[in-house]
This record gives C-alpha cells, structure tokens and sequence, in this order.
C-alpha cells in the first residue's frame, strides 16, 4: 500500500524510547544495466538556444536582442499622454536614463534621447510581467522577450515597435514544455502576450522537443488538439522555427480538462502520449507493492518524465476525514493537497496520469515538482534525480503530512502523563525529554520547540 500522508500521535513511552530504531532499511531497486546509459539523449541545439535566451533576459545584457532591420530609420514611437518621467533624466535633449510612467500604470526604462528610448530597454506592466528588447527611436526592433510574474518567458520578433510575423516561443521555467506558433502575419499588436498563441496550428511541446500536441488553442488554451512529432526546422531572425506532423489524423483529442475538487477527468483512459513514450505500468520488483512505474526508454537527470494529475483537497478538511486516501500528495499551492479518487486508484480505472502509482524507496530516483501541463494544468510532474536506464522501477522518498494542532495536543497529553509517573520535577523532566522532543521537532516542521517544553 502506497502510504503519502499520516495523523501522527504520540505517546509518553514513544518519546522517552531508544532512538537506535530511527533509521528506516532502504528498499532495494533492482540493479540496471549500466550500458544502458551510453544511450542518454543529447542537448540540441533548441534546448541550447532556449537555456541561451532565457539567460539573456536575466542577464539584460541585450546580447540576443539584435535590433534588426529598420526600413525607415526616420519612423518614431512616441509614448502616448498623459506620461511621467517618475525617476531619472527622461525629458533632455542629451542622453539619460531613467523611467517613464504611462497612464496604464507601465514603466519603461532605459537610456531616453529628446523622450524617446534608445538601445536596451524594458518595459514593466502592472502585471508585473517584464519585457526587455532594442529600442530605436523609441520603436521596439528585434529578438524581444516578455517574462511573466511566475517566469514563463515569451520571445518574439518585433519591427517597428509592432511584434512582427514569424516564429513565437513561450517558454515555461520548469522546463515542462513550450508552446509554439507561426504568425503569418504582423498582429497589428505592441506587447507580447499570450493572445499570440491563438489559432487552428498551436503547438504544446513536450520536454523532449520531439513530442507535441497540436492543433486549436485560444490564448493558449488548448481546445482541440490531435498527438504530433515535432522537428526543428532551421531559424528565422535567430529564433527556432519547428515543423509539425499529425501522427495519425483519427488519433483522440485532447483538450483543457483541469481537475477541479470533485472532478478528475473526462476522458480518465486517455494517456498523455509524452508520459506514454517514457513510462509504462507493471508489477512492482517490491514484495507486496502491487504494480509500480517503470521507464521505457534511458532518461537523463533533472528530466521531467511524467506526471501527477489528482483532485484537489484543502489539506484542512483532510485530517477530518474517517477514511484517509493513501494517495494524498502536497499540491501546487499553500494548505492543498492532490488526491486519487478511490473508484480512479487503479490502473485499469485511471491511466490519465502515472505519478500516483510509483512506490516509496528511501533513496528516491524521481522527486514530485510544480509543473504546468496542457490537458490538466497546474499539478505535479515527476522529474529524475539521476540518470535512469529503461526498464528502472521509479521510486519516490514519501514525505508525511502532519495535523500539526493535534499533534501538538498529543504531545503535550502525554508529556503531562509521562511526568505524572516519572516522579521527577517538571524541571529535571522537561530537561530529560528535550533531545526527544528536538527530534519530533525536526522531522515535523510545523511544531515548534518552544511550544512542546510549555507544558
């Protein structure tokens, strides 16, 4: 039995025991050839173009962002009024830099020549979302990033301050995937955003730059797409361009089904085709486990291999439940936890997602970690820790959930019971059990010391 979560209760004779127990026997995994391993995939140049770009907008050194060409070097951008020059030198004939604030409440920075930007230069929004790219008389020219307050990162080509026709990325910073879209046309728009990925040939791009989902996405909200491969093909102004072929036009699709706190999925049979290529499910190599999640094909570290998809529970209103799942994991946000439904705990019941069946090892090879995902959003993937051969069973180190205020309220009942018969002072008692309750303390980080010796 998988077992993620625990209401902990602890007794007198628990606390002032011996603690040569502690240590838990690690489970063995089952020895893989190593050879497999001459197989890992290699870095493409995609992935060197990404890790490339997003370090550039941390960096500001504006080494990508080529201004490209600009057919008329007379066109101006002038910022639109009301605007204020809120820090800096903003209004000079001469350079200088500061920031320029505009009505929508966005503040452009940078180096400002008779108040228009030249060179490198920002924008922030009141979204908090950061754009960076060259400015020529004020206009936006070149490779152009935009990143969002949680990281993810748009890039695009921008002429005449207008984002252009051609290739646009958006690059999630968990390195989950991309999304990718063509544009046939200039948009008529000046700020990047996500309205870009809307259309009939958007593509989801799974971390192996290999697979895709494409088809029609609003926004970036995957409405109807079919399972496709993905090939590089070539650059247009530095940016990657990809081509993309349906694997079969009858193949199901896939749509934005996110689980809510009742319900898991709609289609709950329909596997993700990433997570299909690397995982598969099978009797686990662990006595009495039942059936465990092994890889298909050599994996590389710090690779996102599949995921967990799950209902989503307050964490509150778990430890109140007679019944408590054992396939509770902590979720994406603060108090949340993600749950298998009992009648979609078995495989042959619920294939959307695998993460739910992988068994407990005291040295784990994959960890749970937030991750963004097309058809079920905001949950959790599941990303090695070292490199893997095919056929490794995936192990993962479970972590325990604690009803802190219950707890607390157990310890103290029997610290009071434990000095009723100890026949010691509260002093010399208290002084007796500290190293234990020190313990307690670091294993369950939501109970404090000093709370525990207050009794």
């Amino acid at each position: 039995m998988k077992i993620r979560i625990a209401t902990l209760f602890y007794c007198a004779s628990l606390i002032l025991a011996a603690t040569d127990n502690c240590n838990l026997d690690s489970e063995e995994q089952g020895k893989e050839s190593s050879n497999c391993l001459q197989d890992l995939p290699t870095v493409s140049s995609l992935e060197s173009w990404i890790d490339q770009v997003q370090t550039e907008h941390i960096t500001q050194d504006g080494k990508l962002a080529n201004p490209g060409h600009t057919s008329d070097k007379n066109v101006k951008c002038r910022l639109p009024s009301p605007r204020t020059c809120s820090w800096g030198d903003c209004n000079t004939v001469s350079p200088g830099v500061g920031n320029v604030t505009l009505a929508d409440l966005s503040v452009m920075g940078g180096l400002w020549q008779d108040g228009l930007l030249e060179g490198y230069g920002n924008v922030t929004y009141q979204d908090k979302s950061v754009l960076k790219g060259n400015f020529h008389l004020g206009c936006l020219n070149g490779l152009v990033t935009l990143q969002e307050e949680d990281g993810t990162l748009l890039v695009g080509w921008y002429h005449l301050g207008e984002l252009s026709s051609g290739p646009v990325w958006l690059l999630y910073p968990s390195r989950e995937g991309a999304m990718y879209t063509y544009l046939e046309e200039r948009l008529g728009v000046n700020r990047l955003s996500r309205a870009a990925f809307t259309g009939d040939t958007v593509a989801w791009i799974y971390p192996d730059f290999k697979t895709g989902i494409v088809g029609q996405f609003v926004a970036g909200t995957m409405l109807s797409a079919r399972e496709a491969e993905i090939m590089e093909n070539g650059e247009e102004n530095g940016i990657p361009k990809m081509k993309m072929s349906l694997i079969d036009a009858n193949t199901k699709i896939y749509a934005f089904d996110p689980s809510t706190d009742m319900h898991l999925s709609s289609s709950p049979l329909q596997r993700d085709p990433y997570e299909r290529k690397l995982l598969h499910v099978q009797t686990s190599r662990i006595p009495g486990a039942g059936v465990g999640v092994f890889t298909n094909l050599p994996v590389k570290r710090n690779t996102i291999i599949g995921y967990f998809n799950g209902i989503h529970r307050h964490r509150g209103g778990i430890f109140k439940d007679e019944d408590k799942s054992a396939y509770l994991v902590e979720g994406t946000h603060r108090n949340e936890m993600l749950d298998i439904p009992e009648e979609y705990q078995s495989w042959q019941m619920y294939q959307g997602s695998a993460g739910h069946l992988i068994n407990h090892g005291q040295e784990g090879n994959v960890d749970y970690t937030e991750c963004w995902h097309p058809r079920f959003g905001r949950i959790l993937c599941i990303q090695t820790l070292t490199d893997l051969a095919p056929e490794t069973e995936l192990l993962v180190k479970y972590d325990v959930a604690v009803d802190g205020d219950g707890l607390k309220m157990a310890l103290k009942t029997a610290l009071h019971l434990g000095h009723a018969v100890s026949g010691k002072s509260k002093d010399q008692f208290a002084k007796d059990v500290r190293p234990y309750l020190k313990l307690v303390s670091d294993i369950v980080k939501t109970v404090k010391m000093g709370d525990l010796i207050r009794f």
